[in-house]
């Protein structure tokens, strides 16, 4: 993509950084934000967690291809904002739980260097 082009001449980001292959995990991210499990295990959460899967899965077979990732992006705002709305309290955007993703990140990199 035009930026990860930009990021390597620009000298910002070391190029063989730029060539590690990443996969999107939102769909397991956004399910693991509900107060109480259960509320993720019903029809109406299940639907949209299969949704935002749908275009995750598609974007990591293509991580290049922009129209997957602008529908990802749709997609994850879309399900992110039916969520808020719906269970209000119940549901944590990971954006808005910081301390959290900091933790999740450096596991998942724990994870991937050992």
């Amino acid at each position: 993509m035009e930026l990860k082009g930009q990021l390597a001449k620009g000298g910002i980001i070391p190029e063989e950084n730029l060539n590690i292959k990443r996969l999107v995990n939102t769909s397991e991210l956004f399910q693991k934000q509900f107060k109480f499990p259960s509320i993720s295990k019903n029809q109406y959460t299940q639907d949209k967690l299969d949704e935002l899967e749908i275009a995750e899965k598609n974007l990591n077979n293509n991580p290049d291809n922009e129209k997957l990732l602008e529908k990802f992006i749709t997609v994850t705002n879309n399900v992110k904002k039916e969520f808020k709305q719906k269970f209000e309290n119940n549901w944590t955007d990971p954006a808005d739980d910081s301390v959290q993703n900091s933790t999740n990140v450096q596991e998942e990199v724990d994870e991937i260097e050992s």
